[in-house]
């Protein structure tokens, strides 16, 4: 502290020493240019997650003060197992600076597994009645993190056939059903328009423990989170961080013309939030289509979500 105000002393002498030999836009000049740049909690945030859902991210370049600063942020906005997992192999993982952090992993850890038990009820309730839903967002996202307690959620979304969505909701709504904490939607309801028989066409099943669930295919499962990124604001971060999670896990057979549609606008935004989670969070883009790789972002987006 002593060194900086010394240092700050000093460069008010110069400056002052040269305002008497120029004139005032010089002046400025001079200021502007020896301003020192004061992180932002969005540089912060951006540092603790980048590249935090894989399983060895890269050590994030901030201080430990820093950290005290930005780990509220992150367990206020649902990263804050993402932001242990980021620094739990270096130095940062000191008590005094990262047990909150700490705590919010093994919080999400245990709720992990209480969801997942509610998902196998409610798979296992539905198809009792011979209904089959698709589950989309939660378990989906947080599925292809290294742990599944990294990305936490708190309700389990499933999506019916339109002309099953009564019979749903009233097994639902019984004692057994109601412990499921499920959000029941008719079709993909206002995450996009296309026909339920389009989508279940194209799901499939992977495995949850004794049972398969149903997801969306991975080029839907990326049209859909983006679409409801830009629905929520983006002003969640780790909505960012299921946009690449899910861009880095795809494989060499992905369709990108299938997970942007036909729609130019949707196209469009969805190409954006891809291109977005590159400059922001690090991602890996190099196998996307030269379609998303060249769409240029708005000049008011990055500073937008920043902001947020």
């Amino acid at each position: 502290m002593v060194a900086c105000l010394a240092a700050a002393l000093q460069h008010v002498s110069r400056v002052l020493a040269y305002s008497r030999r120029t004139d005032s836009k010089q002046l400025l000049l001079l200021l502007e240019m020896k301003r020192p740049y004061t992180k932002t909690n969005a540089d912060l945030i951006a540092a603790m997650l980048r590249g935090s859902w894989r399983l060895f991210p890269p050590e994030p370049e901030i201080s430990a003060g820093e950290l005290t600063t930005v780990g509220p942020l992150l367990r206020g906005s649902g990263a804050g197992a993402l932001g242990w997992w980021g620094i739990r192999g270096n130095k940062l993982n000191e008590p005094a600076t990262a047990s909150d952090l700490f705590h919010a992993y093994r919080f999400h850890a245990i709720n992990a597994c209480l969801y997942q038990l509610k998902i196998k009820q409610a798979f296992s309730l539905l198809r009792s009645i011979s209904v089959e839903p698709i589950l989309i967002k939660g378990w989906a996202n947080a599925r292809l993190y290294p742990e599944v307690g990294l990305r936490p959620y708190s309700d389990v979304d499933l999506c019916v056939r339109p002309d099953q969505y009564g019979a749903a909701e009233a097994v639902l709504k019984t004692p057994v059903g109601l412990n499921c904490r499920v959000d029941l939607h008719k079709g993909l309801g206002r995450l996009d328009e296309r026909s339920w028989d389009y989508f279940h066409a194209r799901s499939r099943l992977v495995g949850l423990d004794e049972i398969d669930v149903r997801v969306l295919s991975p080029e839907d499962h990326i049209h859909i989170i983006s679409f409801h990124m830009l629905e929520d604001g983006a002003w969640r971060p780790i909505l960012l961080c299921d946009v690449a999670a899910a861009v880095e896990a795809a494989s060499s057979t992905f369709d990108w013309d299938a997970c942007l549609g036909k729609n130019k606008c949707r196209a469009k935004w969805i190409a954006s939030w891809i291109g977005l989670a590159h400059p922001l969070l690090g991602a890996r883009v190099e196998l996307c289509s030269h379609r998303i790789r060249r769409q240029k972002l708005p000049n008011w987006l990055i500073p937008a979500v920043r902001r947020h």
